[in-house]
């Protein structure tokens, strides 16, 4: 990006609805990938603790009229032993919907789909008005990035920061808030109009703590040895306790 910092930059304001309507339109050119691949980097400081975080988020939707809806969120945070582990996936296979709490060691799921048969109407709302039941465990607009990307039947950009005008950018645009505290918000995109960055900042006092999220999100097209929308075995999570998800009825295991 053309400035070090997110704060670096002080440019023009866009036009009245330029700004979404230019990150609108490179969320819908992402909507052609095959495999759509996001990754999360960056840190999160809560109660004086700051933890590297790692996420991935994937979506497929195959082709055809049949064609199954797959989704997969993964996220990781790496311990003071410089360790990673995993502390919530959510997989969606095309028929159901499974999400695994490493926190708690509980698994629950829903049906989204049609074991046999034609695929329901309402398909890809109801697999996204599940995923977006989900917590986060590292920060609930990155689901939301996914979900604003690929869910429905067109990409659908809402701001972040509402109230907030954009400062255009060389690379994209910016949302800055300093008071009652802060958040960045930026979306890059290159001289094509595609996507290729997200970033987002946040500091705040929580009683006499300091919270702060601090992450990117590049695009990923290159081919992964992880393979996504499998869920685990039920002999993989044995010991587990299986919970219900958040109030939603029928179950894929």
């Amino acid at each position: 990006m053309a400035c070090a910092t997110l704060a670096a930059c002080t440019l023009a304001h866009a036009t009245v609805g330029e700004d979404e309507a230019a990150i609108n339109g490179a969320f819908s050119l992402l909507r052609s990938n095959a495999v759509l691949h996001l990754r999360l980097t960056g840190s999160l400081a809560k109660a004086g603790v700051t933890n590297a975080v790692q996420a991935d988020a994937y979506f497929q939707q195959e082709p055809g009229a049949q064609g199954l809806a797959k989704i997969e969120l993964l996220e990781q945070v790496q311990d003071a032993n410089g360790n990673w582990r995993v502390v919530n996936r959510v997989v969606g296979d095309g028929v159901n919907l499974y999400r695994y709490n490493f926190r708690t060691y509980e698994a629950s799921s829903v049906q989204y789909g049609s074991p046999v048969g034609d695929i329901p109407q309402d398909y890809s709302t109801r697999l996204f008005r599940y995923f977006s039941r989900t917590p986060s465990s590292i920060d609930a607009f990155f689901p939301r990035l996914l979900k604003e990307i690929a869910g429905g039947t067109e990409s659908t950009y809402r701001s972040w920061m509402p109230g907030h005008a954009a400062e255009v950018l060389p690379t994209g645009y910016r949302y800055a808030q300093t008071a009652p505290f802060t958040r960045l918000v930026q979306f890059n995109l290159d001289e094509y109009g595609n996507l290729t960055g997200v970033q987002r900042q946040e500091s705040r006092l929580i009683g006499n703590q300091v919270s702060e999220v601090n992450w990117s999100v590049a695009i990923i097209t290159s081919p992964s040895p992880y393979t996504p929308f499998v869920p685990y075995a039920r002999t993989d999570i044995a010991n587990w306790r299986l919970v219900t998800w958040f109030g939603a009825t029928g179950s894929g295991f």
